[in-house]
């Protein structure tokens, strides 16, 4: 019997840690993808090349382009922000191709990262993973309601979390931090 009663308590705590890692990775996800309100910190965007749209309300950055903010890095093949009519508010970012998004001990890598600031929500598609230290969580969509704190797994969700340790954090990835 207190096999079964450790059990349940492992399980328990594994469950709990899913969900915390769950919610703290994505978490820094909004802020990268350009500022969140109220942030003073510049943004830095680097690219091949930069069209602006004026008409359309758009600005699309090509070729190795990398956004950097504080210390998180989102690099793609290709950024568009997309802003209302009166230029004011933005209305969504894509980032496609490639897409790596780092902070500290957390990536997210996807072939497409999509903000929608109106619906409140990132979407990652194509092979998106998200790792924080040795922790991985993938699928086919990843979905984080920002005013929710709600994440949502869709398609093949496979995850894998480790026992917590004090500890130097590894590039699960192999290429290195941006």
């Amino acid at each position: 019997m207190g096999e079964t009663v450790k059990s349940q308590k492992l399980r328990n705590l594994l469950s709990s840690q899913l969900l915390n890692f769950v919610f703290l990775i994505l978490l820094f996800l909004p802020s990268l993808l350009f500022a969140t309100e109220g942030s003073k910190q510049p943004i830095n965007i680097t690219s091949d090349s930069m069209e602006a749209e004026t008409k359309a309300n758009k600005v699309t950055f090509r070729g190795n382009v990398v956004a950097r903010q504080k210390d998180m890095t989102i690099t793609s093949n290709e950024l568009t922000a997309t802003y209302t009519d009166d230029g004011k508010e933005l209305r969504e970012v894509v980032a496609t191709g490639n897409v790596r998004i780092t902070q500290q001990d957390k990536i997210a890598v996807a072939d497409s990262a999509l903000f929608l600031n109106t619906e409140r929500k990132i979407v990652l598609t194509g092979s998106p993973k998200v790792w924080q230290g040795k922790d991985i969580v993938s699928g086919e969509k990843i979905i984080y309601f920002l005013d929710e704190d709600r994440t949502t797994v869709e398609g093949g969700t496979k995850a894998v979390i480790h026992p917590r340790k004090e500890g130097t954090f590894e590039d699960p990835t192999g290429k290195g931090s941006n």
